[in-house]
């Protein structure tokens, strides 16, 4: 009787990592990546532009500068201004400096030619930028006290309507942008992506029973099966 436990257990010692190996599949659904989500949409009367989600920063290109905007702001297609042709869209409230960093991507914003400052703001000041002039024409700008975690920030446009006054119509994904290397040696691989969106951000999702249960399950049976192995271990050793 020895030789046929001792052939189980050899058996059930193969099998346990591959047991296990579901239920840490199933615990690592839904990780999230380190990227910012720019969500501009119509709530009620009013439009509302969000972002959310994180970043891991290369280097700040130049020093941190005063942040070119209050509450939030959104302006496309090239408006005329000081720094010469220039759009802008920006989330959060006011802060004191913002670090800069290179982008790469989307080379025009979605909408009517416009320029409209947000009513209000909330959170880090986010920004993208671009302009005809200066020596870094494309940019993303941050609050100087973002350090990476993750990020909310949002500004509401008031009695404003998406399709009559910022000219946007469609829904779905406008602009993606990707961060760059400072190019002198940063060392920055990430390449993290900035994506501008039409339409309202997903509600949180909650993981639902059915995974958590399956998870639970593996890794209870697992456990039972090691008892098992340790108990016909021991006997082989007693016989």
């Amino acid at each position: 009787m020895i030789a046929p436990l001792r052939t189980l257990a050899q058996r059930c010692k193969r099998l346990s990592p591959l047991l296990a190996a579901p239920a840490v599949l199933l615990l690592s659904q839904g990780e999230a990546k380190a990227i910012l989500n720019y969500n501009i949409f119509q709530r009620g009367s009013d439009v509302v532009l969000s972002a959310s989600g994180s970043l891991s920063l290369p280097g700040v290109v130049g020093s941190s500068s005063p942040c070119n905007t209050s509450n939030g702001s959104y302006q496309s297609n090239n408006q005329a201004g000081p720094l010469g042709l220039f759009s802008v869209f920006a989330s959060g409230a006011q802060a004191i400096s913002c670090s800069q960093y290179k982008i790469s991507g989307s080379n025009s914003f979605p909408g009517s030619n416009i320029g409209l400052p947000a009513d209000s703001g909330t959170g880090f000041t986010l920004i993208i930028f671009e302009s005809s002039s200066g020596f870094l024409p494309f940019y993303f700008a941050a609050d100087s006290g973002y350090t990476g975690t993750s990020v909310v920030s949002e500004s509401i446009f008031l009695n404003k309507n998406l399709a009559t006054d910022f000219g946007i119509s469609t829904t779905g994904l406008l602009g993606t942008w990707t961060l760059q290397s400072d190019g002198i040696g940063d060392g920055y691989t990430a390449n993290d992506t900035i994506n501008l969106i039409v339409g309202a951000p997903p509600a949180a999702s909650v993981p639902g029973p059915l995974p958590l249960f399956g998870a639970g399950a593996a890794f209870g049976w697992s456990r039972k099966l090691r008892r098992r192995i340790g108990s016909v271990s021991s006997s082989n050793s007693e016989g």
